[in-house]
């Protein structure tokens, strides 16, 4: 869980990443735990939106992987595409706007005790798509600062099926879901 949130798919922050995960499957292999955590492989697998598409797009089973697996995939992602020091980004360059958002933190009212979908402070779907157009975000992950038409996230709405982020969701599945809770 202490695996941090990559917010762009640089091949040496995702070696990095790839690495600590890879410690951490060996340590709980050794401890013979490794099955009991499986649950958070979806978790972790958030923490790396930009290359996420990429990792799951061969394996259509890839919604039940083991951290192994996860693993394994990524390791094959950082082979397939190695660091070139020429693409490196200066240390200069000014970060994405949504850098400064954490994964953790919930993208409309800042705070870190729950989620975009569950926001009860935000709560108009109109309001939150201004600010996810005003912090430029993407209307799909609501993470990343590139276009919905570019998202490599093959996640859909939970309540309508459709490409967007389904806090944004404005379809009457979702005002029948409210009504009976």
């Amino acid at each position: 869980m202490g695996l941090p949130y990559i917010q762009n798919s640089n091949p040496r922050k995702i070696g990095e990443f790839s690495k600590k995960l890879n410690h951490c499957v060996q340590a709980l292999q050794t401890m013979d735990k490794l099955n009991q955590v499986d649950g958070y492989v979806a978790v972790t697998l958030e923490k790396l939106p930009t290359i996420r598409g990429d990792l799951v797009r061969t394996d259509s089973d890839w919604e039940r992987w083991n951290f192994a697996q996860l693993s394994e995939a990524i390791r094959l992602w950082t082979r397939q595409n190695p660091v070139d020091p020429t693409r490196e980004k200066s240390t200069n360059e000014r970060p994405t706007k949504s850098f400064y958002l954490t994964s953790r933190q919930c993208v409309y009212c800042g705070e870190e005790n729950h989620k975009a979908t569950t926001c009860d402070k935000i709560v108009d779907v109109a309001e939150r798509k201004q600010i996810l157009k005003k912090k430029q975000l993407c209307f799909n992950c609501a993470i990343g600062s590139h276009r919905a038409a570019e998202c490599s996230s093959k996640l859909t709405c939970q309540h309508c099926g459709k490409r967007h982020h389904s806090s944004i969701c404005d379809s009457t599945k979702r005002d029948e879901k409210k009504e009976v809770l």
